[in-house]
């Protein structure tokens, strides 16, 4: 009885260690250029695409470098800039509504 326990104790075993090794290998969907990520936490490139796409219209960064940025369909998303002020370069460089967007800091 006990030979019998030991096959499945080691194949449930092989099964949580593949799931924990697809879990840790696995990466968020990317949206498509121009496509509009769902709203929620975003990564530093998807930000600037959405700068870049004209429908920001608020954003408020704080010193521990969090950004949140507010579109023109009401959406929230949050990021986290390289450093102090990137996001306001972007705005600045490459926003084509820049002069439209609400800017506050922290």
């Amino acid at each position: 009885m006990r030979a019998l326990r030991l096959p499945r104790t080691l194949a449930f075993a092989a099964v949580l260690a593949l799931a924990a090794l697809l879990a840790a290998c696995a990466t968020p969907p990317q949206p498509e250029i121009g496509e509009q990520p769902p709203p929620g936490a975003i990564t530093w490139p998807q930000a600037l695409t959405l700068i870049r796409s004209g429908r920001v219209r608020m954003v408020m960064q704080t010193h521990s470098l969090d950004v949140t940025l507010q579109t023109t369909s009401g959406e929230h998303y949050t990021t986290r800039e390289p450093s102090i002020d990137a996001v306001i370069t972007a705005i600045r460089g490459e926003a084509p509504n820049a002069g439209e967007i609400v800017i506050a800091t922290e």
